[in-house]
């Protein structure tokens, strides 16, 4: 079972059974948080696995451009210095 959500009305969200005595990220106090529903709390499950996915998603690109800079520097092989620059948008 998905933990209850909470959302401050500065648009911080906590996940737990009650709302947190203050919001961490504008001290609020707790009477400020409602309680989202089960639809918008699965939207807010939803969004954090989309950002997990393109925070992955980033770290793949950063690993691609680094693979072929190194590829670039290594300059071995003229098709393969191709495709390494053509991958980098060169």
């Amino acid at each position: 079972m998905m933990k209850k959500k909470w959302k401050c009305a500065c648009g911080y969200i906590h996940d737990g059974d009650e709302p947190p005595e203050n919001c961490p990220k504008c001290g609020a106090p707790a009477k400020v948080f409602t309680l989202l529903d089960d639809v918008a709390a699965e939207l807010v499950e939803r969004s954090r696995h989309t950002n997990t996915l393109h925070a992955r998603l980033i770290g793949l690109g950063r690993e691609i451009e680094q693979v072929c800079r190194d590829g670039i520097a290594d300059d071995l092989d003229p098709g393969c210095v191709k495709v390494f620059q053509k991958t980098l948008g060169h």
